[in-house]
């Protein structure tokens, strides 16, 4: 095992984004979804369900996106003591419900985060996202705006400063 993590649970509706388009006269309002909270792209989950983990160990903030190709690591249900793994009992009598693992107002569940192979010193540790992380993080980079070509107020088309010494012409 690389680390170990706490993780929170969270519903997939509890990180959607609304703004309102219309209110009514008896208070009530016409609302549409405009996205989802950054927080969404730290989430473990999959899209057929409502479900997603936010792992909330400092040490899973240092563990990028190898791919496929690149990565060394990945996540599996915790084997350390502190991992409730009765929580998702396959028998529904036993279960912890979504509801019962919110009302407890803390953590039971956990991951794991384990070497796929022998990881030497000062390796970067890498897990794959999966596709549709690639695929939505390809779609963000083709459509943010470019900063190649940055206008000035004057209409003048200019190169942006690239780190701060240059800002400042030093």
């Amino acid at each position: 095992r690389i680390t170990a993590t706490p993780v929170i649970t969270l519903e997939r509706a509890e990180i959607r984004l609304w703004e309102k388009h219309e209110s009514f006269e008896d208070g009530s309002a016409r609302m549409e979804l405009v996205g989802h909270q950054l927080l969404g792209n730290y989430c473990y989950g999959s899209v057929d369900s409502s479900l997603l983990f936010f792992p909330y160990s400092p040490t899973v903030n240092f563990i990028n996106h190898g791919g496929k190709q690149k990565s060394n690591a990945e996540v599996r249900w915790s084997t350390v003591s502190h991992h409730k793994s009765e929580w998702l009992s396959e028998d529904e009598m036993t279960r912890t419900t979504l509801q019962e693992m919110k009302d407890k107002l803390k953590t039971g569940l956990m991951f794991d985060i384990v070497a796929k192979r022998d990881i030497r010193r000062g390796e970067e540790v890498l897990l794959d996202y999966g596709e549709d992380w690639e695929g939505a993080w390809n779609q963000h980079v083709e459509e943010w705006p470019s900063m190649l070509n940055v206008r000035e107020d004057d209409g003048e088309l200019r190169q942006p400063y690239l780190n701060i010494t240059e800002r400042l012409g030093r």
